[in-house]
């Protein structure tokens, strides 16, 4: 028996030691496999991160030599125009300030040398100033010019000037001896890696082609000196034949052993990766205790009871993954359901074979959310819940259980709809709805009954109603004012004409004598001036509303201007008895430059009022005020009118500036005209970026304040002489035209001469170019016979391009065509006859002659502005408007929130804390609420900030009757679109503090 046992005990411990021995067989071998296969992979990842690190550092050469190459390339190209060394530094500027904002100041630098390698430049003064450096002794200047045109990098080298390692990047034009260099310090290439991210205790290094050490990062605490003469120590062992190259359990001076992985650049510089082959190797340790704890416990023994275990934990874990998904399914149904029903007010089951309902939302836990189902009972709950008293009966017979079912035999589900009293005691509307939850026998056996509120769209509903009914309201009143103004047309029309056709048959009728003859042209003279008043009147109108009118731009006096005008009202004044004053309060600039026709209709229309309507004996002023401006170049003025007429109605006030609105008074009898001068006063005030005010008080008088932004006549000797000699060819089939022009440039010392046609002209420039005298400017006329000034300027820039400024001539109105002459090449306008002042103005612009400082532009002077820490709600439902106002807010650090709707704005306003918003921007016309309702709504909120809070409108609605219903509704200011930024950068400046 112990024989047996004995055996039995032998054969197991062989079996065991067998399995042992193949255990530890397999453990060696699979350690082997392990080591190789970490070694190859970490082979494989340090070549891919060393290639990876120099192609980051290759990046950065290649965005510092593009922008060498550009700047050079513009370098080029602007000596062969022998520009000044001004024009250059100018141009080159922008790219050197790139360079140095996105790498910084301290960690490169761009310089060069121009005008033939005479004048330094550069975008840091201290070097700028170095024009006698030396750089022809340079080696990265001689390796520049070797390099015919390529960009040369140097050698790492100590700089002279600032005694730190730099790296010179360098690109010459041979054929003038300029170039332009870039240097980068080695903390460029710091800041260039300060996000590498390397292996844990890896080193990189980035070496120049002579193997100096650029750049190094290592967690070892080691001078520049150690790792040079590491990385020196590498370069010995490497082959420099291959791209890549790997070295493997390469100990160093240092004593530790590393795997170190090489890649050589295009430029010749070499990238170096060391990973300690501990970190290599890491996984190993562990795979050693594992196999020795296993080998110690019992392989035999451990490989059966992991099977066991795993056998027994894959059942296990099926019936929980099983467990789980029913779970889960479950979860996801119940959130769906419980989501949906929250939409609802309650949700019932209701049993039709039983006889019973069951209330499965909202959960209460009570006895009474279940019980039999009976018509009285479901009427009751809904009368408890106080069912407005008009929709009682139609709630009762609607649950009735025998008009339930005969309805649900044609139809999926039933419905009714109803108002009740809410928790807080007010009416709102819910809908009842039945829906069949099963079937028996095709017939329904349960039902669902959910109630909802639907109170929100009813309201919506009633709300878009109440916009389509303003909308056809306002559509007919459009029809009645259309249809009024055409009914007052017709009688004023017919008046002159009327008298005109009166006046011609009493002159046919004595056409012997002479007197009545005489008299009855005079009377048609004067119906004819009028008719042609009214026609003119409509006609402004209907191009200001299209857009069609632009503003010409001459030099004139402004006390000559006012002196006109008095001229032309004195004797009227005077048949009156009417006291007049004109006062000055301040005023430097009297010279100006701007549509003096259209400033003094403004005054005309303003002043004929006054005269017309201030009885004899009776007061007229004008107060002239030049007040500061904000807009540079510009003067901004005010002009005051004020009578003792008999004044106007508060009502037509707020509507005197409404095209074809006229007033009737008892007094005066009735008042003729189209009602629409002040309408186009107005208009063009606004094109002049101001404003017209008015203040009146019936039986008093009246106030008009205008005020308008004129530009200064700067013209000096200066810009005039810097006209003198300049050749300029006029074009125009009228000859007398041609001489007078020539005439007027000559006057301002320039060489004029003058073809007759557009062909002629184009062989005259293409002559000149070809003899090298080049004009300096061509002056077109519009319209020529054959071959027309657009025509004409297309054939210009095909033959010579787009050097030489042209000009249109033109008597005509070119807006019509303003947008394809600019496509077609066209500089600019200038309106017949040719005035000096205004010739003068529009030369010195083309030319850009003058004063060298250029104006900053409404953007650039809008992009200066600061309101950072400021919050503005922009209510717009247009996605492009939002877009632009977000921009354009964005430029000057104001914070900008947006609500897509007048009702959301209102939300917005209310549902955050007072002072939390700046100031709102509001759109007008919006769904759900417009901004007129919106500002309406902030203003009687009751909260005390909401009341000063400032509202501006912003919107396309820019007519007087806009303006005047925007401060009706308690805004504050209007500005139109398309956005004048220098509108909006005076409203921020004003209503933010």
């Amino acid at each position: 028996m112990n024989r047996i046992r004995k055996r039995q005990m032998i054969r197991k411990m062989r079996n065991n030691i067998v399995v042992l021995a193949i255990l530890v067989s397999v453990i060696t071998l699979c350690t082997g496999i392990l080591r190789s296969s970490l070694q190859e992979n970490a082979d494989k990842m340090g070549l891919a991160l060393v290639e990876n690190c120099s192609s980051s550092e290759e990046s950065n050469i290649r965005a510092c030599e593009s922008i060498l190459t550009i700047s050079v390339n513009y370098l080029e190209e602007r000596e062969k125009d022998n520009v000044s060394i001004e024009e250059l530094r100018e141009g080159l500027y922008p790219f050197m300030n790139g360079l140095t904002e996105l790498y910084g100041a301290e960690n490169i630098q761009i310089y060069g040398k121009a005008i033939g390698g005479t004048q330094m430049v550069s975008n840091i003064p201290e070097i700028e100033a170095m024009w006698d450096y030396n750089v022809k002794e340079m080696d990265y200047y001689k390796g520049a010019m070797a390099a015919d045109g390529e960009i040369y990098i140097s050698p790492a080298y100590t700089d002279t000037v600032t005694g730190l390692p730099v790296v010179t990047m360098c690109k010459a034009i041979p054929s003038t001896g300029s170039f332009l260099a870039i240097d980068m310090m080695f903390s460029c290439f710091e800041m260039n890696n300060s996000n590498l991210m390397l292996p844990r205790d890896a080193s990189y290094y980035l070496l120049g082609r002579e193997g100096t050490l650029i750049y190094y990062k290592t967690l070892a605490d080691r001078q520049y000196e150690e790792c040079q003469e590491l990385v020196n120590d590498f370069m010995e062992k490497v082959n420099h034949e291959e791209d890549e190259h790997a070295l493997v359990n390469v100990t160093a001076a240092d004593g530790v052993t590393r795997n170190v992985y090489f890649h050589h650049m295009d430029n010749g510089w070499i990238t170096i990766l060391t990973i300690p082959e501990r970190e290599v190797l890491s996984g190993m340790d562990t795979f050693n205790y594992i196999s020795v704890v296993l080998v110690l416990l019992g392989v035999a023994l451990v490989i059966f009871q992991i099977i066991r275990d795993y056998n027994q934990e894959k059942k296990s874990q099926k019936l929980v993954e099983e467990r789980n998904l029913i779970a889960e399914r479950n979860r996801i149904y119940q959130n769906a359901m419980n989501g949906t029903a929250r939409a609802y007010r309650a949700i019932y089951y209701v049993d039709i074979l039983k006889g019973r309902y069951e209330m499965l939302y909202p959960h209460r836990g009570k006895e009474s959310e279940c019980g039999d189902y009976d018509n009285d009972f479901m009427v009751s709950r809904f009368e408890a819940r106080t069912v407005a008293e008009e929709h009682k009966e139609e709630v009762r017979k609607f649950f009735v259980m025998s008009n339930i079912l005969k309805r649900l035999e044609t139809q999926d589900h039933i419905e009714v709809q109803y108002r009740r009293l809410n928790e807080d005691d007010r009416y709102e509307w819910c809908s009842a709805a039945l829906t069949i939850a099963e079937t028996e026998n095709d017939k329904p056996s349960a039902l669902t009954l959910t109630i909802r509120s639907i109170d929100e769209i009813i309201h919506r509903e009633e709300e878009q109603k109440e916009i389509l009914t303003l909308a056809a309201e306002r559509a007919e009143s459009a029809n009645r004012a259309k249809s009024d103004f055409l009914s007052q047309m017709s009688h004023d029309i017919r008046t002159p004409m009327n008298a005109i056709l009166g006046m011609t048959a009493v002159a046919a009728m004595h056409i012997d004598e002479k007197e009545r003859v005489l008299d009855a042209l005079g009377k048609i003279t004067i119906s004819s001036k009028h008719l042609l008043g009214l026609i003119n009147e409509v006609l402004d109108m209907s191009r200001i509303e299209s857009g069609k009118v632009r503003l010409t731009e001459n030099g004139f006096n402004l006390s000559d201007t006012i002196e006109n005008l008095l001229t032309v009202f004195h004797s009227q004044i005077e048949a009156k008895g009417l006291e007049f004053s004109v006062g000055i309060a301040k005023m430097e600039h009297e010279d100006v430059v701007g549509d003096e026709q259209r400033l003094q209709q403004i005054f005309m229309n303003i002043m004929g009022n006054a005269v017309k309507f201030t009885p004899s004996g009776g007061r007229i002023s004008i107060q002239i005020e030049e007040k500061p401006s904000h807009i540079t170049g510009s003067g901004y003025y005010e002009f005051t009118f004020e009578d003792t007429g008999i004044g106007m109605e508060q009502d037509y006030i707020h509507k005197i500036f409404e095209p074809f609105s006229r007033a009737a008074d008892s007094r005066t009898g009735k008042i003729e005209g189209t009602g629409l001068g002040m309408s186009i006063a107005v208009n063009i005030a606004r094109m002049m970026n101001g404003d017209i005010r008015v203040e009146s008080t019936l039986g008093k008088g009246s106030r008009f304040t205008v005020t308008v932004y004129l530009k200064l006549n700067d013209i000096t000797q200066a810009d005039i002489d810097a006209l003198t000699a300049l050749p300029v060819l006029v074009v125009d089939d009228e000859e007398a035209a041609c001489e007078s022009a020539c005439e007027t440039l000559n006057s301002l010392n320039m060489n004029a001469e003058y073809v007759l046609d557009g062909n002629a002209a184009v062989k005259r420039i293409v002559e000149a170019r070809a003899d090298r005298k080049d004009f300096a400017v061509v002056i077109l006329d519009w319209k020529m016979p054959g071959k027309d000034g657009l025509a004409t300027t297309k054939d210009i820039r095909d033959a010579v391009g787009n050097d030489i400024p042209i000009i249109i001539l033109s008597a005509y109105d070119w807006s019509d065509i303003e947008s394809e002459a600019l496509e077609a090449g066209v500089d600019a306008f200038i309106e017949k006859p040719l005035f000096k002042s205004r010739l003068t103005r529009v030369l010195k612009d083309v030319l850009g002659l003058g004063s060298e400082e250029k104006q900053a532009t409404a953007l650039e002077t809008f992009r200066q502005q600061d309101f950072s820490g400021r919050r503005v709600l922009l209510v717009e439902d247009n996605e492009i408007n939002i877009e632009v106002a977000s921009e354009l807010l964005d430029v000057v650090g104001i914070q900008v929130e947006q609500a897509l709707n007048g009702q959301l704005g209102l939300d917005s306003v209310l549902e955050n804390r007072p002072g939390y918003y700046d100031l709102i921007f509001m759109d007008i016309q919006m769904p759900v609420m417009n901004g007129y309702e919106a500002a309406k709504a902030i203003r009687a909120s009751g909260r005390e900030d909401l009341a000063k809070i400032p509202i501006i409108a912003m919107t396309a609605d820019a007519f007087a009757d806009d303006i005047r219903k925007a401060e009706e509704a308690g805004m504050n200011g209007h500005i139109s679109k398309p956005v004048d930024i220098e509108k909006l950068e005076e409203a921020l400046r004003t209503w933010i503090k």
